[in-house]
């Protein structure tokens, strides 16, 4: 019987600058959901702290697959300052997915250390 686990899926982290597939706030960080799991993203948010627009793209990259067009789940979009009417910008479009083994997001931002990323969801295991 499976359990459930509510969990960190990103803790708080800058968006790289080059694409990469962001380490997820589970046991030992790993870039790609581990074997026998289930990772689904219940609420994902990303805020700018930078005083200008900066560019997001996000891919939803299944095992084995590529980070390209196939994938891709947030196409480049400009992201606000973060300012007290907005201080943060929810990515609606990861809610509710569910990655496999193997499976991971990966994300691009224009400007390194100007995009700060966080989600929560849970962990499905045996």
């Amino acid at each position: 019987m499976p359990s459930y686990t509510l969990s960190p899926m990103f803790d708080p982290q800058f968006v790289p600058g080059a694409v990469a597939a962001l380490p997820f706030a589970t046991t030992g960080n790993p870039t790609a959901v581990p074997a026998g799991a289930a990772y689904q993203i219940a609420v994902a948010r990303v805020a700018n702290v930078t005083n200008q627009p900066v560019n997001l793209t996000l891919w939803r990259v299944p095992q084995g697959a590529a980070a390209d067009n196939q994938h891709l789940v947030v196409p480049q979009i400009a992201f606000p300052p973060a300012s007290a009417s907005f201080p943060w910008m929810d990515l609606s479009t990861l809610w509710g997915i569910v990655l496999q083994p193997g499976d991971s997001i990966v994300a691009l931002a224009s400007v390194a250390a100007a995009l700060v990323i966080h989600a929560d969801g849970v962990i499905v295991g045996p």
